[in-house]
């Protein structure tokens, strides 16, 4: 009743950075790849990558040397 979910898929041409803030902006007008409608107004959106992974601490074992699991 009203309540209608949308979705936007993207690909992208390049990587994406680590850590980076991006703004995606789709304007008024926009086709659908889906049917005849396009957006009647300007539509944008934020969003963050993950960060690069980070080894905050660590457990060595009782010689202080890698040991497999």
């Amino acid at each position: 009743e009203g309540n209608y979910e949308q979705y936007v898929a993207f690909t992208f041409k390049d990587d994406l950075l680590k850590a980076t803030q991006y703004t995606i902006q789709v304007p008024e007008g926009c086709p659908s790849a889906e049917g005849p409608l396009v957006t009647t107004s300007e539509w944008s959106a934020s969003f963050n990558t993950y960060e690069p992974l980070k080894i905050i601490d660590w457990f060595p074992n009782t010689n202080d040397e890698w040991q497999k699991t």
